[in-house]
């Protein structure tokens, strides 16, 4: 704790290589005892951390977004809403792990916005934060991701589906198996097994005929969930 308030003053020098020395610093202390956090989050050092937000350099912006984002501290949601404008890619991917990483309401609508960001890092990120997050409100964009222009959120949308118990899904992940990517068709397919849908049942029968080897091997583990005797009977006779 002594080490982090004797940096804080560097934090606003303004010499970058100070600032970025004086963050690197912070940063390695509290990551590594990142579970006693709440000791080292002093007001001046959250101040600062919302200063930092700002900073001209890329390293200590992101670095300051991190740590916000492990402080399980609400207050930092507006600020780090903020940052969603920041013109680099990375650091706005980085604000929807904080956000995720937070939770609640504010977040929540904060992520659904990135879904429509147009980098694909941001978009991935926000997927998988939503994931992450048990609300009426998460299954309907995840839904809409299924239709994403790039195969990874895709396919990390079809993952989250699955563990949300998002039966409204249902349909939606049946149209994936039809994708030009395996993984998404694989995901799709772990997703219904998850669901356990009996109208998905003939749906992972063709799949044990997919041209990828990984996607045949999911729908029979995926077909093996379901006490359909047509299930049962494809998983035999696959060979």
């Amino acid at each position: 704790m002594e080490k982090i308030q004797e940096k804080l003053p560097k934090l606003q020098s303004t010499v970058v290589g100070e600032r970025l020395d004086a963050m690197e610093g912070v940063y390695n202390a509290i990551q590594a005892d990142r579970k006693n956090i709440k000791s080292y989050l002093s007001p001046e050092l959250f101040n600062q951390l919302l200063t930092c937000l700002k900073d001209s350099f890329f390293e200590i912006r992101m670095m300051a977004v991190a740590i916000l984002g492990w402080s399980q501290d609400m207050r930092a949601v507006p600020p780090l809403l903020e940052s969603l404008k920041d013109p680099n890619d990375e650091i706005r991917a980085s604000v929807a792990t904080a956000l995720g990483d937070l939770g609640g309401v504010n977040a929540l609508e904060a992520l659904l916005t990135c879904l429509k960001d147009d980098a694909d890092s941001v978009r991935l990120i926000a997927v998988r934060a939503l994931g992450r997050i048990a609300s009426t409100g998460t299954a309907g964009a995840l839904i809409e991701s299924l239709k994403d222009g790039y195969k990874e959120v895709r396919a990390e949308a079809a993952k989250a589906l699955g563990k949300l118990n998002a039966i409204k899904a249902v349909d939606p992940l049946l149209g994936c198996l039809n994708d030009r990517d395996p993984t998404v068709r694989l995901n799709a397919i772990t997703a219904l097994g998850q669901l356990g849908d009996q109208k998905a049942v003939d749906s992972l029968i063709s799949a044990l005929k997919d041209r990828e080897k990984k996607v045949q091997a999911e729908a029979v583990r995926s077909l093996k969930k379901f006490k359909d005797p047509r299930a049962q009977q494809a998983v035999q006779s696959y060979h």
